[in-house]
Formats: structure tokens, sequence, C-alpha cells
């Protein structure tokens, strides 16, 4: 039980976060690709503490949105503090939704920079 503990679930944690990462590398590319501009309508800000002892936050903001088919798609992200300062529960957020995969989505200003930094290679 101690090797499941102190080996085998820390692995498998560290394996989840690569995956994520790279599986969200791959979507802020295909938005960059396909995406088609929308906008959205903010439905919450969350905050989530920092560790014990530090005085920084997470924030993210769950955003709602609508397809060219009218189907309903939510995603949350990870957003910056000026980000997080700029929207309200309730107001509009521009965003880019693949156009093939249109549950795949993120704020605008993300895909924005992820094409600045495509273009520089």
């Amino acid at each position: 039980m101690t090797v499941l503990l102190y080996i085998v679930l820390p692995l498998l944690l560290v394996g989840y976060g690569i995956y994520a990462v790279v599986r969200r590398g791959f979507e802020m590319a295909q938005l960059v690709k396909d995406g088609v501009e929308a906008t959205g309508q903010v439905q919450a800000k969350l905050e989530y503490a920092g560790a014990s002892g530090s005085r920084r936050s997470t924030r993210r903001i769950r955003y709602a949105y609508q397809d060219a088919a009218g189907r309903t798609h939510t995603h949350t992200s990870m957003i910056t503090s000026d980000f997080w300062n700029a929207h309200v529960e309730g107001g509009p957020i521009a965003i880019v939704y693949s156009r093939s995969r249109p549950q795949v989505s993120a704020p605008r200003h993300l895909v924005e920079l992820s094409r600045q930094a495509l273009a520089k290679k």
C-alpha cells in the first residue's frame, strides 16, 4: 500500500498533468487553424486561494456560448488578474471555438496570443 501511495499515485498525477498540457496545446493550435469568433456569457468567476502562506490565487472564468448549430457549450479557463477584473458575471466575453469541434473553445485573447506565438515560428 505504501508503494502505491508514494510512487504510483504521484506518477499518475504527473502523467495526467503532462497529458492535460499537451491536449490543451493541440486544442489551441486547432483554434488558431479553424476558430470561429463568438460572444459568450460569463457564468461564474472562480477564485482559488494559493498554497498556505502564498498570497497568489488562481482565477478562472466559466462561460457558456452557442455554436453555429445552436448547441450550448461551457468552458472554464484560467485567466490573468486584468482579464478577471475586466469581466463580470452575466456579462459578455469574446471567445473562439473550433468549427470542427465546437466543444473546444478559449477566450479570444488567448487564441490571439497563440496566433502570435505560432507566427514567430
